[in-house]
């Protein structure tokens, strides 16, 4: 599920890159800075929505601007008991790796995709459908982790 928020960050424009419509360039730093990064309160940062407003100053240190940005983002933070549509990228015994929006990485334990079993081979199969490498599927994340910029799920199939 993704969210629209207000967030804050401070980004460093060298003088050289400020060439032509400034707003353009705040915005193109801005994306290269955040998309894909990730916040414990909010979540992967998906897409820049739009600037709101920003303020800047000249470093003392390196004379860069430094600009202090509001902008709107488009967030994924996995939450408990929601459900999510992702890739799988891999299958063992011991369960189905798959990544939400190609950025949470999420164990399904063995025991979480029941009915189906693991087939020996690079698959899960139930009767005749069969959960392989780059398929997609439906999870309910149960548990989230945050640890080193990044969430880690458990989740369970639907």
């Amino acid at each position: 599920m993704t969210t629209v928020n207000t967030l804050k960050t401070s980004i460093v424009i060298e003088p050289s890159k400020i060439v032509g419509d400034i707003d353009l360039v705040i915005l193109s730093s801005l994306r290269s800075f955040v998309i894909n990064s990730c916040d414990k309160t909010y979540g992967y940062i998906m897409d820049v929505i739009e600037v709101i407003e920003y303020d800047n100053m000249i470093s003392n240190a390196t004379s860069s601007i430094v600009f202090t940005v509001i902008y709107r983002a488009l967030c994924l933070k996995p939450e408990q008991n929601k459900i999510y549509k992702a890739i799988v990228s891999n299958v063992t015994s011991d369960g189905i790796f798959a990544l939400i929006a190609n950025k949470s990485k999420t164990l399904i334990p063995k025991l979480n995709a029941l009915p189906y079993k693991f087939d020996s081979k690079d698959a899960y199969i139930n009767d005749d459908k069969k959960i392989k490498i780059g398929d997609e599927i439906d999870l309910e994340v149960k548990i989230t982790v945050y640890v080193n910029r990044n969430f880690t799920c458990i989740a369970s199939l639907v």
